[in-house]
């Protein structure tokens, strides 16, 4: 006679197996199909259900991206994220890096703290240093004059002159009072 399977198995030749991974019953249970991607087997692998944001597949099963990337609109893959920007924490979707951040290393979609004396530039796809005279300003996006009695003595960062010196006229370094 007929026999039939429980939810997320199928029937071969009167005998009910469970459906290989990432895959449901379909045909009255007849055979098992991989779920379309961007979606993967409900709990009891009865239905295809679309995969939680941030996540994407393309063999059945739904996996998180990773560091730098985002779903495409189909969830069928995770793609990196533009030089400049970085996901949101839920990986669907791309954001400017944060202040004083650039993607400085090329193709990986991560935003980095600029190091000292340096800011981001060019729609912060890099890091690059304040010209002489200037220093970072606190919030790290863009440069400042250097404060009174100051130069920029190393790196891009502005060092007071010190006893018996004063910075140049484009403050860009100390020398010796004349």
């Amino acid at each position: 006679g007929c026999v039939d399977c429980d939810a997320g198995w199928r029937s071969n030749t009167g005998v009910c197996t469970a459906c290989d991974g990432g895959k449901i019953p379909v045909d009255e249970s007849s055979r098992c199909e991989v779920c379309p991607a961007g979606t993967e087997p409900n709990a009891n692998q009865s239905a295809c259900v679309q995969c939680a944001v941030g996540q994407a597949t393309s063999t059945g099963y739904c996996r998180a991206c990773g560091p730098g990337t985002v779903t495409d609109e189909s969830q069928r893959s995770c793609i990196l994220c533009d030089a400049g920007k970085q996901p949101l924490s839920t990986h669907d979707n791309c954001t400017e890096c944060d202040a004083g951040k650039a993607t400085t290393t090329p193709n990986t979609g991560v935003c980095e703290q600029c190091s000292a004396g340096k800011i981001p530039q060019d729609r912060q796809t890099r890091c690059g240093e304040c010209d002489d005279g200037t220093q970072p300003a606190p919030d790290g996006t863009t440069c400042e004059d250097c404060p009174s009695g100051s130069a920029t003595t190393y790196a891009g960062v502005c060092s007071e002159c010190g006893e018996g010196k004063i910075p140049d006229e484009s403050s860009s370094r100390c020398e010796v009072c004349p």
